[in-house]
């Protein structure tokens, strides 16, 4: 009786730890994304962005585009920004030039332009119009909150 208890603890204690060394294992791994893991191609990034319940962020951008540069090298290399990405949103870099049906579709003109969707990109939850660290944080929480009430209208049925 008493060995199959030690051993029964023993297997207890050991996936325990197992556990927590998984879960830690994990969390070094999201801690230490160094860079947005971008979407290319709307489709797919949709399917994932319904598949997990998240917003889609779209950044359209261009190779021409100095202002675009500018916030690939510093917005989106803020580690701050990266989390928040990572953690919260599906983000879809596309070129405007490839994708310039889909831009007029969306009636951009200028680039860089950001904005976030709702998971099925049927509708627009925000533009981003500030692309500077903290207030870019701010933005992206505007979003989510707005996904989150989306999220709670069509639980409950409401229409605003």
């Amino acid at each position: 009786m008493i060995p199959s208890l030690v051993i029964g603890s023993l297997l207890l204690l050991s996936s325990n730890l197992y556990a927590t060394e998984m879960a830690e294992a994990s969390l070094k791994h999201f801690s230490s994304t160094s860079k947005i893991e971008w979407q290319h191609d709307l489709g797919p990034a949709q399917e994932i962005a319904e598949t997990n319940n998240r917003p889609l962020l779209l950044f359209f951008t261009a190779t021409w585009c100095g202002p675009c540069q500018s916030v690939k090298r510093t917005t989106m290399q803020d580690p701050s920004v990266i989390r928040e990405l990572s953690k919260n949103f599906v983000p879809v870099m596309l070129d405007f030039d490839q994708h310039r049906f889909l831009a007029s579709q969306m009636n951009i003109s200028v680039v860089p332009t950001i904005m976030v969707l709702n998971p099925s990109a049927t509708g627009l939850l925000h533009k981003v119009t500030n692309t500077s660290g903290s207030m870019f944080i701010r933005e992206l929480q505007t979003a989510k909150k707005m996904h989150g009430e989306e999220r709670t209208i069509k639980k409950t049925g409401l229409s605003r």
